[in-house]
């Protein structure tokens, strides 16, 4: 069979559907249509089949190796551990040699599954299993690794070596640590060393420092954080920058040696005690910046923070999330950075009167506003959604978590008020619910709301006790009342659900008045 569409565009479609929920199955489905296609879906499979954590993967890589590495892993196994390796199989593909994302953890969750054990005798299986896929993986993009596991598994394995040769493609490096307890092996240090020497071009980093971020702790060992920032110094065209637990000033200082190409930063866990702004304020090129769960040890006055309005950045995204500092912080990067901002995110911590009103004084661009509820739905009542008449805010996302100790009248009531003292600006709106009864929710927002919207998307947790009907007639119902305005309907959820013949009725009749609709359903 002769694939009509060419080559190229064929990979493209396959390369597509990878974004999908469910891609692996849709993929699987593909490699049946002709040599071809599964030529074309292979290496898309298995570029990072460890992420499912499905066990017979493990036999399927083992079979692409030679007889004498098959021999090593069969001497780890003992009578209470006997899986048949036929090693005179061989697959159809050379498997490992499409493996982009290695996962260090991942992979040896997934082997754990496999034989069933956590047994000390079990790590060396692990350390050789780990060492054999790094032989054979030529193409990998993406590695996270735990040196202090790593640590671990040299003691069962002292000749483990990661070969560097096979990591020069690397464009995404992952380093989980933990305090005083890096590098404890040549190895290691050689692993970070000849990273630096040959890795660089990185395009994201990310550092994990495991421990908790309140209690107190002494810092990584010097040599270690100087290791980070000269891999940081090294690389070419460093693009995004994650740090959780751990950020030193000269780290920061570091970033600004990629401050012609850094347009990403992520701070999670970390503690401004100390952290001064000076150095990174010159990141003129960052256009996203996330806080998430970060303190200020000292509750220091916003005073520190003043110098943002000094940034030669000028952000289009940015976002808050259960931050533990004082009260004044987030409104005063809000000032100097709203003037540019097109995306803004809040968990409900962040929702105050100082925040809105800045918002509305400095956010004037802002095109899309996102808020995630976790249990007082009354922050969504506030009249700030009416004051953004003056400004471009075209899209508005909200995230409602379940709560049972919420009064399902009082979101009831809540989306009323918001529905009353939403803009006409906002054209997109979207809801995700874990909430009790989302159909009933969305039905009296739907009636209360303006005639303008054109898009509605709505993403549910989980489809139990819920009426797919209840939705569309609420969906149905509005397009009629708003004199067919809405151009795009999206419904997703986690749990698939077969639609009965009344439900498909309503959803013919949606597309019948001319709006798009996407659904897994």
């Amino acid at each position: 069979m002769t694939p009509y569409l060419p080559d190229d565009c064929i990979y493209d479609i396959l390369e597509y559907l990878q974004d999908f929920r469910d891609f692996r199955s849709i993929l699987f489905n593909c490699m049946l249509v002709n040599r071809f296609w599964c030529r074309t879906a292979i290496p898309l499979l298995y570029a990072n089949p460890f992420a499912t954590c499905k066990k017979g993967i493990i036999l399927t890589f083992t079979l692409c190796f030679s007889k004498e590495e098959i021999l090593q892993l069969k001497n780890q196994m003992n009578n209470n551990f006997m899986i048949n390796i036929n090693d005179e199989y061989k697959p159809l593909f050379d498997y490992p040699k499409y493996l982009k994302i290695y996962n260090y953890s991942s992979i040896n969750f997934t082997i754990l599954g496999w034989i069933n054990s956590y047994k000390r005798k079990y790590k060396k299986f692990c350390s050789i299993f780990n060492q054999l896929i790094l032989n054979h993986c030529i193409n990998i993009d993406r590695f996270n690794i735990d040196l202090v596991k790593l640590d671990s598994f040299i003691e069962f394995n002292p000749e483990l070596n990661i070969p560097i040769s096979n990591l020069t493609k690397l464009n995404s490096l992952t380093l989980e640590l933990a305090k005083l307890q890096a590098f404890k092996h040549e190895i290691g240090k050689e692993f970070l060393n000849n990273i630096i020497i040959h890795c660089l071009n990185l395009k994201k980093l990310e550092i994990f420092e495991i421990t908790q971020p309140i209690v107190s702790r002494e810092s990584l060992r010097t040599d270690t954080t100087e290791k980070i920032c000269e891999l940081i110094r090294k690389q070419n065209n460093l693009e995004k920058f994650i740090s959780s637990h751990y950020l030193t000033n000269n780290i920061l200082l570091s970033l600004k040696f990629q401050q012609h190409s850094l347009v990403s930063i992520e701070f999670s866990r970390i503690d401004f005690s100390n952290i001064s702004f000076d150095n990174f304020i010159h990141l003129y090129n960052l256009n996203y910046l996330r806080f998430s769960n970060c303190f200020d040890m000292k509750q220091s006055k916003n005073d520190r923070y003043e110098i943002l309005k000094s940034a030669s950045f000028k952000l289009k995204n940015l976002k808050f999330g259960f931050n533990n500092w004082n009260e004044n912080i987030e409104p005063t990067i809000i000032k100097y950075s709203g003037s540019s901002l097109q995306k803004l995110s809040m968990y409900e911590n962040s929702i105050t009167n100082s925040n809105i009103q800045n918002i509305s004084m400095y956010c004037l661009n802002l095109l899309t506003l996102e808020i995630s509820i976790f249990g007082n739905m009354n922050l969504i009542e506030t009249s700030f959604f009416k004051n953004l008449e003056n400004s471009k805010l075209r899209k508005l996302n909200i995230f409602i978590y379940n709560n049972t100790q919420n009064d399902p009248n009082d979101t009831h009531e809540s989306l009323m008020k918001l529905a009353n003292n939403l803009s006409i600006n906002i054209k997109e709106i979207s809801f995700w619910f874990t909430t009790y009864k989302p159909s009933f929710f969305i039905k009296i927002f739907l009636e209360k709301c303006h005639n303008y919207l054109e898009k509605i998307s709505l993403e549910i947790k989980q489809m139990i006790n819920v009426s797919v009907e209840e939705f569309l007639k609420a969906i149905l119902n509005y397009i009629e009342k708003s004199n067919n305005s809405l151009k795009i309907f999206n419904i997703i959820t986690t749990d698939r659900k077969r639609l009965n013949d009344e439900e498909s009725r309503i959803l013919d009749e949606i597309k019948v008045k001319g709006v798009k609709i996407v659904t897994n359903l």
